[in-house]
């Protein structure tokens, strides 16, 4: 199946317990079950039963008009087009994000193996003596403060070790604001985007279960980790209106929301 059909059905039908789901199985039974008992006795009545023919009318009538509606959200759903582009992120109260292990570059360009000279920095201008990967998740964090609530780190093997030093440095630069900082339950591989997008659909799934949170107070930020990340997020926004996904520019040094507008082509 098309993934345009997909969600054409899930457009049609919505979630698992809704009106739309009640209203389609109940039509559909009964359809199939005045068809059914209104052949049945055609066939053994010799089509004597006037109500029994009105039973398979109906039941082909009620099948037609479910089968219409199918139809028409899966022609609407073809017609459909997506326009994507940056605007300013806004503040968010759950942000989700990547981190590749450290890498520190001096102002040689020679890559520093001392991982310990993290230490050393104490503030965001510190970040300007040598480049370290990890401003990027610091400046997507940095963003949503004070307004967040939760930080959730998605870590590569090698990152997992390398957490307690990352979140360390984030006391550090944020000593002010009171949030949380965990590290996912374990190591993933920016490289396998089925594992990478599991992970986002169970961590999504544990906060929706255990807080009251909206769509819209959970951001993905897909700066960090590979292009595999940055495309197992992008699928898992678009699956659901209002998810959100950050990236931040490495020349500006700005968060930005990918905004996905969905369209008909007229």
């Amino acid at each position: 199946m098309r993934v345009y059909e997909i969600k054409a059905l899930a457009n049609l039908f919505g979630g698992i317990i809704n009106y739309k789901t009640i209203a389609g199985v109940v039509v559909f039974s009964i359809s199939l079950s005045w068809l059914s008992d209104g052949l049945s006795d055609i066939l053994r009545d010799y089509i004597h039963q006037p109500f029994s023919v009105a039973q398979v009318l109906a039941g082909f009538l009620g099948i037609a008009l479910l089968s219409f509606l199918i139809k028409k959200e899966l022609d609407k759903a073809k017609d459909l087009e997506i326009d994507v582009k940056f605007v300013d992120a806004d503040k968010t109260k759950i942000l989700i994000l990547f981190l590749s292990n450290l890498y520190i570059q001096n102002k040689k360009k020679e890559g520093n193996k001392n991982k310990e000279e993290i230490t050393k920095i104490k503030t965001f201008d510190d970040l300007k003596n040598d480049k370290v990967n990890w401003e990027m998740p610091l400046i997507a964090i940095k963003h949503h403060l004070p307004v967040l609530k939760r930080v959730i780190v998605i870590c590569s093997e090698k990152s997992f070790e390398e957490f307690d030093m990352f979140k360390k440095l984030v006391r550090r630069l944020f000593p002010d604001y009171e949030f949380s900082c965990e590290r996912y339950e374990k190591p993933i591989n920016f490289e396998n985007i089925e594992e990478v997008y599991n992970t986002l659909k169970k961590i999504h799934k544990e906060i929706k279960s255990s807080q009251h949170i909206r769509e819209k107070d959970i951001t993905i930020d897909i700066t960090g980790g590979t292009k595999i990340v940055s495309i197992a997020g992008s699928i898992f926004t678009l699956e659901v209106e209002d998810r959100k996904i950050q990236y931040i520019s490495t020349t500006k040094k700005q968060p930005y929301i990918l905004d996905i507008i969905k369209k008909r082509d007229i």
